[in-house]
């Protein structure tokens, strides 16, 4: 069962957005690549049961929203841009901000370069490197070497088409990535995330190969941005993170001027 929420036009494109509670108190939320604003729709229902009105979308490339540009992105700045658009027109600014992997980054982002957006910002294992990891991507990159780290290489490899919803949800149960999630949250997954292609053939809404070039040009000037955000930040990681390192977090608090780092166990 697809599951779709409302559309908007911005100068950026046009985007899928789900909206859940009712209130002044507004959150926008940014996913993380390869996955949609629906997936989080468990977790987002609950939270918006305290008194919130959340606002979730689908990021370029992902779930419902704009296909167009996806093949020539070079860097992830045109995602910035697309979030302020989002931001600015269907929420009533300043909100506070949530974001998830590439999702963190990318309010973390648009936190210093559009401070009127957000009052205050969570992030959620966001990818933001060491310096020295972010030297070395440099480097990889540099010489050509990108496409062939293990991430991307995995990534373009992943199976993409589907003969029904119910193929793709055997599919990713307890595998992978999927392997600790809650059924409800690969169903989420599975609802959201994967679209009819043919009569008779379901394929994922984010193309393997767009989720790999999104990897493949992680930005270099991630920490310039820690010094340009004037708002409250939450850094949340959690312990069993692979892609958000620990040294990262704690070098936030130290950049940024209110900012609290926190990990969490089991996670």
């Amino acid at each position: 069962m697809m599951i779709k929420g409302n559309f908007i036009n911005t100068a950026q494109g046009f985007f899928h957005y789900h909206s859940r509670g009712e209130s002044e108190n507004q959150i926008h939320f940014c996913h993380g690549n390869s996955l949609s604003a629906g997936t989080y729709l468990p977790f987002l229902e609950k939270l918006c049961s305290h008194n919130l009105k959340i606002y979730a979308t689908d990021i370029r490339g992902h779930g419902y929203s704009t296909k167009e540009n996806t093949t020539q992105v070079k860097n992830w700045d045109i995602f910035i841009k697309d979030l302020e658009q989002i931001v600015s027109t269907i929420t009533k600014p300043p909100v506070i901000g949530i974001g998830h992997s590439i999702g963190g980054y990318f309010t973390y982002a648009a936190a210093a370069l559009f401070p009127h957006l957000f009052s205050k910002v969570i992030l959620l294992d966001p990818i933001i490197f060491p310096p020295k990891i972010v030297w070395l991507a440099a480097l990889i990159r540099k010489i050509g070497f990108a496409g062939n780290l293990p991430l991307s290489k995995m990534t373009r490899t992943k199976k993409k088409e589907f003969q029904s919803p119910a193929e793709a949800l055997t599919h990713y149960s307890g595998k992978g990535m999927f392997k600790s999630w809650k059924s409800e949250y690969v169903q989420a997954y599975v609802n959201t995330a994967i679209e009819k292609d043919t009569t008779t053939t379901w394929e994922l809404c984010c193309n393997p190969k767009f989720e790999a070039q999104i990897y493949q040009f992680v930005p270099f000037n991630t920490w310039q941005h820690a010094n340009h955000i004037n708002v409250p930040v939450l850094v949340v990681r959690g312990e069993k993170s692979e892609l958000f390192h620990k040294k990262a977090g704690i070098r936030l608090t130290k950049k940024i001027k209110d900012c609290i780092f926190v990990e969490l166990k089991e996670c």
